[in-house]
């Protein structure tokens, strides 16, 4: 009986300590690449692509004025899509109006969603320590750091979403499912596509074919409204011929599908192969 105590207690021990390490990983981690960006914006490492694309559109919006940028020469919502980005960034600009505040809240939002793996993987596996482990290997991986540590850029937002995605599934709460999924749509106009293949995810691994459809169908029709319908009333001309994207009447989205489904070799080569 006293055996079984003493057992127990040592897991709970080796629990807490884990659970402590944890903290500290993900606050340690958050605070060296808050550091990180703050020395390279103060040595003029931060460029124009993309922080100040998005600062100065979050400052006007700030102050209540529209939300424009003039590196872009149009309304930030005609140029990607995200307007939580611009409350949240707006808000956090009411406190101190500097771009290292977007530095900041990227790195915060890209290190909670390794709390999200570190929980998911702790309830999954039931093991601590190696959930700590793939949380570790996640925050301190050559694609993480890459993403955290390339100036400003509102695709590294997407991941927290992502990453409460699979941990509202693995907790069976549709209700979180749902609102991380419109989370996503929110964060940028073509992560409609992003929202469609976890439809598909979820038709193939749980066999939630009417969420799985709800979910393809809500990807791909908010991927196309965005792109051809709200996005051009934002920005300064039609969306798809606006000067300075890198879209033309050969790689719309329409276009590149008809190009892989009469060619599907293109497809594999595209995917395998660099153009340079």
């Amino acid at each position: 009986m006293n055996r079984t105590k003493v057992t127990n207690t040592t897991k709970i021990t080796a629990q807490r300590i884990v659970s402590i390490l944890a903290l500290g990983l993900f606050l340690g981690t958050w605070l060296l690449y808050a550091f990180i960006h703050y020395q390279r914006h103060q040595q003029f490492l931060t460029y124009g692509w993309d922080l100040a694309v998005f600062d100065p559109p979050i400052y006007l919006f700030s102050q209540g004025k529209t939300p424009f940028s003039s590196l872009h020469n149009t309304h930030t919502l005609g140029d990607h899509w995200h307007p939580l980005l611009l409350l949240a960034g707006s808000a956090l600009y009411k406190v101190w109006a500097d771009p290292r505040m977007l530095l900041w809240l990227e790195s915060a939002i890209a290190v909670a969603s390794a709390i999200v793996i570190y929980a998911l993987a702790k309830k999954v596996l039931r093991q601590p320590v190696l959930a700590l482990a793939i949380s570790t290997m996640y925050l301190f991986s050559v694609g993480f750091q890459a993403m955290v540590l390339d100036d400003f850029h509102d695709d590294v937002l997407v991941t927290l979403p992502l990453a409460l995605i699979f941990w509202f599934l693995e907790s069976k709460s549709w209700r979180g499912y749902w609102l991380a999924t419109v989370w996503i749509l929110l964060t940028k106009e073509e992560f409609g596509l992003l929202v469609a293949a976890i439809g598909l995810f979820l038709i193939l691994r749980y066999r939630y074919f009417k969420q799985g459809l709800i979910t393809i169908v809500m990807g791909i029709i908010s991927f196309f409204l965005l792109l051809n319908i709200i996005m051009p009333k934002f920005a300064a001309g039609t969306y798809w011929k606006y000067g300075y994207r890198h879209y033309s009447d050969t790689n719309r989205p329409a276009v590149v599908l008809r190009r892989f489904f009469n060619n599907p070799r293109l497809l594999i080569t595209t995917l395998i192969d660099h153009p340079a």
